[in-house]
């Protein structure tokens, strides 16, 4: 392993308060940890028949996220990556003989992507990712605690079909790295909270804190959470009237009320968050339910005007003792780690102009910008399009960051 990608991996590694030192990755680099990425995706199933195939599965795969983590918005664009790719690059990827004309068309990766088992290239992307994370995530300022993990959906309103309807992805974000942990598609027929479960049942989820919007928060949900030996930190809203009610009519100017006051400013605007906390009441009608907050966010323009008043009340099964107002304050800020993969993937990636539409492409190409935005954001990025900009003009290290053997 080259000390390009150690050097990649430590750098601007001050966002969220991560702090990996580079003896850490260089252990890392010297463990081998990075499993060659076409091995993995050699597992996924390939759903096109046997006859007359002349590309492997995983290559197109390998070349498609490679092509992605350079900042590739289309199939069109994938190709483009690879006939400029270095004879090295292209090697590391299995692309067959040195002539970039020998790559596939840009309709032959469309044919491939759209018959690829959506959860089998799933389960092999994000055990990738997530091997790779448990191996850097060390010493973080998690560890006193559950470390969170954001769950939300997202249409791909792009990939609309003839008869309107877009593929929907629900997702798991780690809140510690920012990093895509699993992600499923929602059936036509189903929605969103039904997917909940088969989502996390991927993941090991014992110890972690869900978060999520408050159309997750549901009964079921909370008992399934539990089974599983993980906390909950939901919002509560008109879905459940008689929860939102039993909360929204407690003391919260009570002496025992424990409060928590953040205040950010961002484009002019400034906003402050204060937490209250209260212990939940005794036959609270939630399964396991430790305790209940309310937040107030406040935003303030220019000149101290107040622009702005929202409120919300939640409930969570954290324990006092593993979560008070400062980490509760955390975990429920930190469910936007999620809609900012989703914002990434709609600015940068242009997701929702996207024209791909066959079979389950949209759903591969998704994958394909998780697992860009979740690796550039271990390799230490800030910005993704700043890391697009650098693999874009060293392919190699690109290669290096998936595993690949140069």
């Amino acid at each position: 392993m080259s000390s390009s990608l150690i050097d990649d991996l430590s750098r601007q590694c001050d966002r969220d308060g991560l702090s990996w030192s580079e003896d850490g990755v260089a252990d890392l680099a010297e463990a081998g940890a990075l499993t060659d990425l076409f091995a993995v995706l050699s597992t996924v199933p390939d759903g096109r028949r046997s006859q007359g195939l002349r590309y492997p599965l995983a290559m197109l795969l390998v070349v498609t996220v490679t092509a992605v983590l350079c900042g590739a918005r289309s199939l069109a664009g994938v190709r483009r990556w690879a006939l400029g790719a270095p004879v090295a690059v292209r090697a590391a990827m299995r692309v067959p003989g040195d002539d970039p004309c020998a790559l596939p068309a840009v309709s032959t990766f469309g044919r491939a992507l759209a018959k690829v088992d959506g959860d089998g290239f799933d389960d092999a992307a994000y055990g990738f990712l997530g091997a790779l994370v448990d191996e850097v995530e060390g010493d973080e300022p998690w560890n006193d605690g559950p470390v969170g993990l954001a769950v939300d959906g997202k249409t791909s309103r792009g990939a609309r079909d003839r008869d309107t309807k877009a593929p929907h992805l629900v997702a798991a974000v780690r809140q510690d790295t920012g990093t895509v942990a699993a992600q499923r598609q929602v059936a036509v027929k189903s929605n969103e909270t039904r997917a909940f479960a088969p989502l996390l049942d991927t993941l090991d989820i014992a110890g972690m804190a869900v978060t999520a919007d408050a159309m997750q928060t549901t009964r079921p949900n909370a008992k399934y959470l539990r089974t599983r030996g993980a906390y909950y930190v939901l919002p509560v809203k008109a879905n459940q009237p008689r929860l939102f009610e039993t909360i929204n009519a407690m003391d919260w100017e009570h002496p025992d009320v424990r409060v928590h006051t953040t205040m950010e400013t961002s484009k002019g605007r400034r906003e402050e968050r204060v937490l209250r906390v209260l212990p939940a009441p005794k036959g609270l009608p939630f399964p396991d339910a430790t305790q209940v907050f309310l937040i107030e966010r406040t935003t303030y323009g220019r000149r101290g005007v107040r622009i702005g008043c929202t409120a919300e009340v939640g409930v969570t099964s954290v324990p006092a003792l593993l979560a008070g107002p400062v980490r509760l304050s955390r975990l429920i800020r930190g469910q936007w780690s999620i809609e900012t993969v989703h914002n990434i993937r709609d600015v940068t990636y242009r997701e929702d102009n996207s024209r791909i539409r066959k079979g389950n492409a949209p759903r591969i190409m998704a994958t394909c910008r998780n697992l860009a935005i979740s690796l550039a954001r271990l390799a230490g990025w800030h910005g993704i399009p700043q890391a697009h900009d650098h693999y874009r003009a060293h392919p190699d290290q690109a290669a290096q960051l998936l595993g690949l053997n140069m």
